[in-house]
């Protein structure tokens, strides 16, 4: 439901293209027989004395437009408004014309109607009630399964009063439009904030590498001289190793002087020739 417009897929059951076609002609035919017989109103004492059969070729004419109606395409009918919305007032008020067999029943009445007037003097009435009776026994044996029929989808449009139809559609195609646009524009601006964005970005790195590589610069310049300091000492003691080791060998020599001389001390004393004449 849209704007107050109800939407009803009606269905419709329909002949082989061929029958329709026969169908329609037939309700043209009849139609237009009607039509000229009529034509007689305009003498004045002919329309008092056939008051009656006036009216019945009336009958017989919205008869044949129906007939019509129902055996044309749906899509050739809903382009006209005013045969559309008879069509619609119809499928409400006469579902039965949806039908195969409630359509055969409604040309066999047509068709006895047409012979009703038929004479050796309008011997056309005869060949059209003979026709539309012929059209009623193809359609009823549709509805028996004797012959094929398919049913085709009729979308209708209800609403308080038909006329605002036209002024509710082209409403509402201002409002998609109106959506689409505002769509459209709130697209553009989000891209434009978005790459506003992205610009702040950049600019807000460029200026954090400058920050960060001078404290990098920092960190680098004590760990080399840390290095410096521990390769210094490394090779001061090497040099100390090296003198100490130097120190050992010049005073070896004065140790085994001294190891010598405290070998001979404790050595015993050997007997004088004082003690051997004694």
């Amino acid at each position: 439901t849209r704007h107050g417009v109800r939407q009803v897929t009606s269905l419709i059951e329909q002949g082989p293209a061929g029958l329709r076609v026969l169908a329609f002609f037939g309700g043209a035919a009849c139609c237009v027989n009607a039509a000229l017989f009529m034509s007689g109103v305009l003498n004045p004492a002919s329309a008092v004395s056939q008051l009656v059969v006036y009216v019945l070729h009336a009958y017989l004419i919205a008869f044949a437009l129906t007939t019509m109606l129902f055996e044309a395409k749906p899509e050739w009918i809903q382009m006209a408004s005013g045969l559309n919305m008879y069509q619609n007032l119809l499928m409400d008020k006469a579902q039965f014309l949806s039908e195969v067999l409630g359509r055969g029943l409604f040309y066999g009445f047509q068709g006895t109607l047409w012979l009703s007037f038929a004479s050796l003097s309008a011997l056309q009435n005869y060949a059209l009630g003979l026709w539309l009776l012929l059209m009623a026994v193809l359609h009823m044996a549709m509805h028996f399964g004797v012959m094929p029929h398919e049913v085709v989808a009729k979308l209708q449009m209800h609403d308080q009063g038909y006329k605002r139809l036209a002024k509710c559609e082209e409403e509402c195609q201002e409002l998609e439009e109106g959506v689409r646009c505002a769509g459209f524009e709130a697209g553009v601006l989000g891209g434009q904030a978005q790459d506003h964005s992205a610009r702040i970005l950049q600019k807000g790195q460029k200026q954090e590498e400058p920050q960060q590589s001078g404290p990098a610069q920092a960190a680098v310049a004590p760990s080399s001289s840390r290095s410096a300091s521990a390769r210094g000492r490394s090779s001061e003691l090497t040099a100390a190793a090296h003198q100490s080791h130097q120190g050992r060998s010049a005073a070896s020599p004065r140790d085994e002087a001294e190891e010598r001389l405290l070998a001979a001390l404790r050595a015993p004393a050997a007997p004088g020739p004082v003690a051997q004449k004694a």
